[in-house]
């Protein structure tokens, strides 16, 4: 098990890693999603014991910062032709949205549609890059994980999402259209602990 200081560590590092929101018409990449990469990293890199105190331990601005990230990356992962930038997407949005005691996990279904696609746009599939990511999150996260991947394909199509393909002077880039998508999706029974 890490030290309860290393996880101090990790949390302020969190922290620190930027003040002001990213919107998503920030150029990517910058030296933020930078380091929000290695941050992700290092979590998984601790032990499981270790993964599983932080994450019950972030706070909302620092679950708002791994939503960020795990929406920004399959833009910078289909740019640079990388599919293994997915992983620590998913990873930064089922820290960010799946765990935790007061996440609202709507905002992670929103934010996986970009990860989904890019998997296709890059020749893998989302049930390997989504299962790569679930090694290292807790069980909270992974069942949100597999309802997400369990979803007929005609309702996660990019196409049926809060986002699009677009560009701007960086090239590709996933853009938000609108924010009501998940409302229109057929209800998913979620388990009693979610409600």
């Amino acid at each position: 098990m890490a030290d309860a200081g290393q996880i101090d560590a990790m949390l302020t590092q969190l922290e620190l890693l930027g003040a002001e929101r990213i919107w998503h018409d920030v150029p990517i990449p910058i030296a933020w999603d930078a380091s929000m990469l290695a941050w992700i990293g290092a979590f998984v890199d601790l032990p499981a014991d270790a993964r599983a105190a932080l994450a019950e331990r972030i706070n909302a601005a620092g679950r708002d910062k791994l939503g960020w990230f795990g929406t920004r990356s399959p833009t910078w992962a289909v740019r640079t032709d990388d599919p293994e930038l997915l992983v620590p997407a998913v990873v930064a949005i089922g820290l960010g949205c799946f765990t935790g005691r007061d996440t609202d996990w709507r905002s992670g279904i929103t934010g996986l549609p970009p990860a989904f696609d890019a998997a296709h746009r890059l020749g893998t599939t989302p049930a390997v890059i989504f299962r790569r990511a679930e090694r290292v999150l807790g069980p909270d996260a992974v069942t949100r994980l597999e309802e997400y991947l369990r979803r007929p394909s005609e309702v996660v199509a990019l196409s049926r999402t809060a986002w699009d393909e677009g560009s701007d002077a960086d090239g590709f880039r996933y853009v938000i259209r609108r924010w009501d998508w998940h409302t229109k999706l057929e209800p998913l029974d979620p388990p009693p602990e979610w409600t």
